[in-house]
Formats: structure tokens, sequence, C-alpha cells
């Protein structure tokens, strides 16, 4: 009779915390040790927690949910860095900057910008999931290497938390008398143009600290894509049920996928004319990121980033060969 494999040894919080703290810690391992925690998530601004199913934390469980979301944080950053050194030495001029939210940097999820260093464009990535417009422009903390005047393209993902992250205040209970997605403008109160005028001004403000420190940069800014709001969802559908929309029901959900698209296409209407601007561009990923090619509600998947990845290569002149240390990773 054949003996059953043993179980392999599930990693600890010590495992874990020794990976991220010496940053050893990969990709992988980020995605087998921490997971979303719907509790403290919110649009744009994913939490995370130790994944209890994949590491022992037995009689730690008080310490490793206090310290999940901030070691996952800094698994994140130990992974951008590392990719860096990989590719460049430490005073390593890039042409290329990826400044942003969770569609440019997510510990569980494959971005776009991700495909783009794996496909070996010199990008310095130093998005951070969660990251506000706010605290990216109004704390920039690019213009030391934009001060250089290497920088050829400067790729920004910013404002979702502004367009979506607020839905429960920015739409109108529901009502029974507006059911149908064509009563969809009804829903949407002035405060929503008002953040919306805020997230204009914001990139106004990038545009500026960009010509000022580097007139040469180019500006790449893209809009999202039409975030697929889900029954009991943690980053959008919990916003609708509180303002008494029943997910579930397909006309209500058509009602609330209705509303998230005014959302989205105002906001890539501001952003296709700012892109009017001298050095800046725009990308629209709104015709391919489908109802199919989620992660969760808000970010693309791994697959969808790649067709992504695309649409950025035009404004991407810049890659480099593979040094020895990228094909010992490899």
């Amino acid at each position: 009779m054949k003996r059953a494999k043993p179980s392999p040894r599930k990693a600890t919080l010590a495992d874990v915390t020794s990976a991220v703290l010496s940053r050893t810690i990969t990709k992988d391992q980020m995605k087998d040790w921490f997971e979303v925690d719907p509790q403290a998530s919110s649009a744009f601004s994913p939490a995370f927690k130790i994944n209890y199913r994949n590491v022992d934390v037995s009689g730690l469980e008080k310490t490793a949910y206090a310290a999940g979301h901030t070691l996952a944080v800094e698994a994140q950053s130990a992974v951008q860095r590392n990719q860096h050194a990989l590719r460049a030495p430490a005073d390593h001029a890039y042409p290329i900057i990826a400044e942003g939210d969770s569609w440019f940097s997510h510990p569980l999820n494959t971005t776009v910008i991700d495909v783009l260093q794996s496909q070996g464009y010199d990008v310095l990535n130093i998005a951070k999931a969660g990251d506000t417009i706010e605290n990216m422009v109004g704390h920039p903390t690019y213009l030391g290497d934009l001060a250089r005047k290497t920088v050829k393209t400067f790729l920004f993902s910013g404002g979702g938390n502004d367009i979506l992250g607020n839905l429960d205040k920015v739409i109108e209970l529901y009502d029974v008398a507006h059911p149908n997605a064509s009563d969809a403008a009804w829903y949407i109160r002035p405060q929503f143009d008002t953040d919306l005028e805020i997230v204009k001004s914001y990139y106004r403000l990038l545009l500026s600290q960009i010509r000022k420190a580097s007139p040469n940069t180019t500006l790449v800014v893209h809009g999202y894509a039409y975030a697929q709001a889900q029954a009991h969802g943690i980053f959008i559908g919990d916003k609708f049920e509180s303002r008494g929309f029943d997910l579930l029901n397909a006309r209500q959900n058509a009602l609330a996928q209705a509303i998230i698209k005014i959302m989205i296409d105002r906001f890539n209407t501001f952003l296709k004319s700012f892109a009017n601007s001298s050095h800046v561009e725009y990308v629209d990923f709104r015709p391919i990121v489908g109802k199919s090619n989620w992660f969760d509600e808000l970010h693309p998947n791994g697959a969808t980033a790649q067709r992504m990845a695309k649409l950025y290569a035009p404004f991407l002149a810049a890659k480099i060969a593979p040094t020895a240390r990228m094909r010992e990773a490899a």
C-alpha cells in the first residue's frame, strides 16, 4: 500500500516577514501568501491580509491580521525594487517612469506595467496600490528623476479613487420610478462633477510639473475601463447596495453598469481633450477590456494586461537587452 505524500509545509508568519524584510520575496509568493481583505478595501484602494490557507499563523492571528496589509504593500515594493535592480544599476537613468495606483501596481494581479517590464521596456515603476491622485501629484516623488532630463515617457494612472471611490456619496438612492439603464444620468449627483473637476486640476498640475522639470517628456494617460459592479462586491458593488440597488436583479445591475459607464466616459472625454496639449498622449482601454476580462470588480486580469500593453507600445521606444542578472532570474 502506497503511503500518501506528505502535504507541503505551510509558510509561517516568520517566513513571510523574513522574505519581505530581506526583499527576497517573489511575485508568486505574494500571490500565495496574501489575499484581498474585503472588510478594509474600497474602490481603487485594495487592502490585503495574510492568506491563512497558505500561511500558518497559529497563536499569532491578531499580529498577522494587524501586519498583513503593511507586509503586502512592502512586499510589492520589494518586488518592484528587485525588478529595477535586475535591470540596471542603482544610478540608472530610466527613460520611462510609471506612477499610479493599483492598475499599475498590485500584489496579487499582473498589471500592464508588469507586462511592459517583462517585454524588456526600461520602466521605473513607482506606483503603489491605493495611492490617490492628490497624494501622487500633491507630494510628488518623481521630480528628481524628471530633473535628470532622461525620461522620455511618463506613464500615469490616477483619479480612479475620485471617479468611482465615492459612489455612495455621488449617486441617488435607488428609485423605482427610474429603474432602467436609460435613467442612469438621473442618478448622478452634482457632487460627481465637483469631484471630477478636482481630478482635472491635478492632471493640469501634473503636466505643469513635468513641463517645468523635463520639457521633452511625454505624459501618457488613460481613463480606466467600465468597472464591473458585482453583488456584494467589496470595491463598488457594496456601494451600490448601500444606495438600495439589488445587483442580483438583472435590470438594476444593468442600471448600475450604465451609471458607471457615464462616469468613466466623462473622465475619458476630459482626458481625450487633455491630450490635445503638447507632449500628452491618451490611451483608451475601454474597447479592449470587456465584461469577462477582469481580475475583480476594478482591475483587468493578466491576460488583458497583455493587450493593454500593446496600446502603450507606440509611445515606448526604450527597450533594454536582458542583463546577466535578468537571465539568471529567469
